[in-house]
């Protein structure tokens, strides 16, 4: 993951904003909220992909109930290790 965080704000500093241009407390801002962008992104597919591939299962399938939990808990992990502290 450490690489990948570099290559994205490599990427936002190439494209979106480079750094020196506005305070670094905007700068950070604005960078957070691309991160915010990116795993959001990121998470709204995994959730489509998701639902679509267990809607043919009953909603109380217990294997179903497992997984989404599971689900769940790994994406509260993701938002929590892309947010800058």
């Amino acid at each position: 993951m450490k690489f990948l965080s570099i290559d994205l704000k490599n990427y936002f500093e190439e494209n979106v904003q480079p750094r020196g241009e506005i305070p670094d407390g905007k700068w950070i801002e604005k960078y957070d909220k691309f991160l915010n962008f990116i795993v959001e992104r990121r998470i709204d597919r995994v959730q489509q992909w998701f639902n679509k591939n267990t809607s043919r299962f009953p909603n109380d399938h217990n294997e179903i109930k497992i997984t989404s939990y599971v689900l769940e808990q790994e994406i509260t992990k993701l938002k929590l290790l892309w947010s800058i502290c």
